[in-house]
């Protein structure tokens, strides 16, 4: 069943069925089904919009930082989905600086997420340096010339 709400996309309904719904509840089964259920999500908003989601109903946070690690989750999987805005977003399984809360981490790893690259704040730090030497070389020049 496909369930649409304004923010995200859904496969399963909120009650909770999947593929252990008519096993014993223990936590290897709810797992399983959680992976199975975020998979099958990827897939059906891939189908239907082309890239992986920037939001999913089946892995849904209240907090924005744990959040933020669900953007694009899918593009480690390269026949599942891409990265929306590649090359300036690229696809990751791990965080650099900051650290991926742990209720999330187990999806991240599996399907990867969306980050910015890491060449976007290299070229940004370029473009400072460029700035301000540009500006060092200019106020020097005006002191010569005056």
């Amino acid at each position: 069943m496909l369930r649409r709400s304004h923010r995200s996309w859904s496969t399963h309904s909120k009650r909770g069925r999947g593929i252990c719904a008519s096993h014993s509840e223990t936590w290897s089964c709810q797992e399983k089904d959680k992976f199975e259920a975020v998979k099958e999500d990827i897939k059906v908003y891939t189908a239907m919009w082309g890239h992986c989601p920037s939001e999913l109903g089946s892995l849904h946070f209240d907090d924005p930082y744990t959040q933020s690690f669900t953007y694009g989750l899918g593009c480690n999987i390269k026949a599942l989905c891409h990265c929306q805005h590649n090359p300036i977003l690229t696809c990751a399984t791990n965080s650099y600086v900051w650290k991926i809360p742990d209720a999330v981490e187990p999806f991240t790893k599996t399907f990867g997420y969306c980050r910015v690259a890491p060449w976007v704040f290299i070229t940004l730090a370029g473009l400072g340096v460029l700035l301000i030497a540009l500006i060092i070389f200019c106020a020097r020049k005006r002191r010569a010339l005056g």
